[in-house]
């Protein structure tokens, strides 16, 4: 098991050789498939509706590892600063505080009830 830092270590080189040999009947099938699809892209309107596809993949909304550390860093210099200039009082407000935000954060809202 890895022990977390927040050193971000660079990923490791890897070799990246391109293949050598010809395969026709592949080069043919994507040239065909590539065709129809430029033929379907080319027709936009069926039966009056607008008719499209999307390879592209939705970006994912995880932030990064950068942004959390960032994160991190900030919350420890505020406690830092906040325990030299308050004491240990930063520490109970502290406990008061997140809880509080937690709660009303992630409180579930009441389902309406359908009337009949």
């Amino acid at each position: 098991m890895r022990i977390p830092s927040f050193v971000r270590l660079p990923n490791h080189k890897k070799f990246n050789m391109p293949l050598r040999h010809y395969n026709p009947i592949k080069e043919e099938l994507e040239g065909r498939v590539e065709e129809s699809t430029r033929e379907f892209l080319n027709h936009k309107k069926v039966n009056g509706s607008k008719v499209g596809i999307s390879f592209k993949r939705k970006p994912n909304r995880i932030p990064s590892t950068g942004f959390i550390q960032l994160f991190i860093i900030i919350v420890l210099v505020i406690l830092i600063i906040g325990w030299l200039q308050y004491g240990n009082d930063i520490f109970y407000f502290g406990f008061i505080v997140v809880p509080a935000y937690l709660y009303f954060r992630f409180k579930r809202q009441p389902k309406k009830k359908l009337l009949r």
